[in-house]
């Protein structure tokens, strides 16, 4: 599985791909709080599909972050020096 955020493209190892779904905005919606908390902030998004399947969208920014300071590097480039 391959991501793009902002200037750094990604790549995701995944044992196997279900099935590749196509959703428009009108269907992502906010994940339920007791989701989001469960889950610390890692599903940004949620959808149902026809088959009443929940689809949870991750915020893949945070993952590589949380897993190893992925964008640590970013978090300074912003900020004057005196």
């Amino acid at each position: 599985m391959i991501t793009e955020y902002n200037p750094h493209v990604q790549g995701f190892l995944v044992t196997a791909v279900d099935t590749i779904q196509r959703l428009n905005w009108e269907q992502v919606k906010e994940p339920p709080p007791l989701l989001s908390k469960l889950l610390g902030g890692l599903v940004t998004a949620v959808s149902d599909l026809q088959d009443e399947r929940l689809v949870m969208i991750m915020d893949v920014e945070k993952v590589l972050a949380d897993a190893g300071g992925f964008y640590e590097d970013m978090k300074m480039e912003n900020i004057q020096k005196n």
